[in-house]
């Protein structure tokens, strides 16, 4: 059987400081049959120039070039051109092991895997990366839904994935255009559900630049109120073509509980947001969910907070109330966290 090809999609927008690094990992990948097809978003500083170079000297770089749409216009882009069996997607500002495609398409062949999912760091390290970038060694076939419940890895990230490209074209899978925060973690829970067979290996082949001066997540996550508010429109939009594609119906408690990582900078806030925050949480999660779905297993984190949303939503509320409110989910939440540390430190005694 012939070698397939990879598609390896770079979205660029002024990184020219850092597209050497990445496009070196990706040209010097051991496994040769591949693209990198390289979508410039409309640069201004020169990156360009770099890709230019690149595809002078390489033959298996493609560069298009478009006016400045974001990301996912970007990738979206990149999908319309690439021809790959399989599609890859890399930020322009981060890089691959020179030997993760290799691997990665072997464990495709091996399993006949509609999607491979493989590990990654962030450098700095940050430990949540770390976490949410960890999938254990394992195939799986069947619901891609419970893949998304119960195996790490399956979000938030695209870009630790890779996907056989006839799903996506068969599924009409592209990035929404109109979320500007999620984009990646929506595209996964659309991928998954439609996915025969999924396979994970633990291998961390993927260097995520974390906190980039100037990059849009860095910036953008200093705004908690924007940032949040944004957050409810990825938590709609799933919620609503899960609906749709009647996904829906007796996984909303394991939905909200998957999810709800994109709520965890609330405590951020600022008293004066918290309020209209939770309003607008409210308007989405009374499209889609009831307060019978909290009720339903969750771990309690998830629970409390979602409990203080809709409590902090409620008419009439006073600010005596919503500060009674905050502290009583502060107490429940260092006390989860406490019978934490005591499971842990008993677990280590027992070993």
């Amino acid at each position: 059987m012939d070698d397939p090809l990879l598609s390896i999609i770079v979205p660029v927008y002024n990184i020219a400081p850092y597209l050497d690094e990445c496009l070196e990992s990706l040209c010097g990948q051991t496994y040769r049959n591949l693209e990198v097809v390289c979508i410039d978003d409309g640069s201004t500083d020169g990156s360009a120039d770099v890709l230019r170079a690149w595809e002078a000297r390489n033959e298996r770089v493609r560069v298009v070039f478009q006016p400045n749409g974001g990301v996912s216009r970007a990738r979206n882009h990149g999908l319309d051109v690439a021809t790959g069996d399989y599609v890859a997607f890399v930020d322009g500002d981060d890089y691959l092991d020179l030997d993760a495609a290799e691997k990665l398409l072997a464990a495709a062949r091996e399993n006949d895997a509609d999607i491979v999912v493989f590990g990654g760091r962030a450098f700095p390290e940050t430990r949540w990366v770390t976490e949410v970038f960890g999938p254990r060694d394992v195939v799986r076939t069947g619901d891609g839904c419970a893949m998304i419940f119960e195996e790490k890895g399956c979000i938030p990230s695209a870009s630790n994935k890779i996907f056989r490209r006839s799903l996506i074209e068969a599924e009409h899978l592209r990035f929404n255009e109109r979320l500007v925060l999620g984009e990646d973690t929506s595209f996964s829970f659309f991928a998954f559900p439609a996915a025969r067979t999924v396979a994970f290996l633990s291998d961390r082949f993927y260097h995520y630049r974390f906190e980039r001066a100037g990059s849009a997540v860095t910036e953008n996550f200093k705004k908690r109120a924007w940032q949040l508010n944004h957050h409810v429109e990825v938590l709609d939009y799933i919620a609503g073509e899960w609906a749709r594609r009647g996904l829906l119906d007796g996984r909303r408690t394991q939905l909200l509980g998957a999810i709800c990582f994109i709520f965890y900078d609330f405590d951020e806030l600022s008293p004066a947001d918290r309020v209209p925050f939770a309003r607008h949480f409210k308007e989405a999660f009374d499209r889609h969910f009831s307060p019978a779905d909290l009720a339903r297993p969750m771990g309690r984190n998830e629970r409390y907070r979602y409990e203080l949303f809709l409590e902090l939503a409620r008419d009439g509320l006073t600010r005596a109330q919503a500060a009674t409110a905050m502290a009583r989910y502060r107490a429940k939440m260092a006390a989860v966290a406490l019978n934490r540390k005591r499971a842990a430190l008993m677990s280590s005694k027992d070993a």
